[in-house]
């Protein structure tokens, strides 16, 4: 018994031997790891607070969103609440609901039926498409009475120069508007863009956009910091489709800690950082965005303090 056990030991050690030395070479199993998305890809959901397959078609959507599973972020234009959403799904093409549009019309799918594959196949078509190599920097600080104040830096990559046009949403992550269903809607556009221009850069270059959304002219004076989005992108003008989109929560004027209160911490990070330069709002220490920690950065603080 012995002697067999020690000839099968051999067997195997031989085996073992020849496969490394001389025979076949194992190869390693490689598993199929998916390519990295191209850009951050945008829905725009064309809907109504009336529409019962709507509410579907959100509920759909929102569980994709939560899921984490791909790089994207979606608007609800919901277009018999909010004249603004109805011109855009006008200007979509738009001529039954629900009608969810990818990277501005890249493809699209209208009703709810197939869901959720129809959003997620067209999400990963999305993802792979090639798009210009351009992106986003965005800063939204959170002003007083429904204000913000929105500056978005696009910048450009490539050699070329990039024109587009640029569009930025102010969304409500929870809206204040229900679904056919009952349920709110999330990512709910609200009032008029902050930012809805176009845009030329300069090869290896950045352009800057500013300005201030007033929710008080659009009825929106009671807006909550904390459940306000910022979505901003850029469609390609030669193609109309996005190369881009970004997301920014609205940030509390002065607190360049990020405790949301502004006192004196905030007061000696910028001394720490006193007279450094660097590209416009480098660092949290730049609040006033102008490229140099000095006494207008003090100045704003001391505004907005406690």
């Amino acid at each position: 018994m012995q002697k067999q056990l020690l000839l099968i030991i051999a067997l195997v050690f031989g085996v073992l031997c020849s496969s490394i030395l001389g025979g076949a070479t194992m190869q390693p199993r490689l598993l199929e790891q998916p390519l990295p998305a191209t850009h951050w890809v945008l829905v725009e959901a064309c809907t109504a607070s009336w529409c019962s397959p709507c509410a579907v078609a959100a509920a759909a959507m929102h569980d994709i969103y939560e899921s984490g599973d791909y790089d994207f972020n979606y608007v609800a234009l919901v277009s018999d609440l909010n004249p603004y959403a109805s011109q855009r799904c006008a200007e979509l093409g738009v001529s039954g609901i629900p009608d969810y549009v990818f990277d501005g019309g890249y493809t699209r799918w209208v009703g709810s039926g197939g869901l959720p594959g129809a959003y997620t196949s067209r999400l990963t078509a999305c993802e792979k498409r090639i798009v210009a190599d351009v992106e986003f920097i965005l800063d939204v600080t959170w002003l007083e009475n429904g204000k913000l104040d929105v500056i978005v830096d696009v910048i450009n990559h490539e050699e070329t120069p990039y024109a587009g046009h640029v569009h930025a949403y102010v969304t409500e992550m929870e809206s204040r508007w229900d679904t056919a269903s009952g349920q709110p809607y999330h990512f709910a556009m609200i009032g008029n863009y902050p930012l809805n221009q176009d845009v030329n850069v300069a090869g290896q270059e950045t352009t800057r956009l500013q300005t201030v959304w007033d929710g008080a002219s659009y009825g929106f004076s009671d807006i909550q910091r904390d459940n306000i989005i910022v979505i901003v992108t850029v469609f390609n003008e030669a193609t109309g489709f996005v190369d881009d989109t970004h997301s920014a929560l609205p940030r509390l004027a002065g607190d360049v800690t990020g405790d949301d209160v502004v006192d004196v911490l905030d007061l000696l990070e910028i001394l720490a950082a006193w007279e450094e330069t660097g590209e416009p709002g480098w660092i949290a220490a730049d609040v006033t965005d102008d490229g140099v920690v000095d006494v207008l950065d003090l100045l704003e603080v001391l505004a907005y303090w406690s």
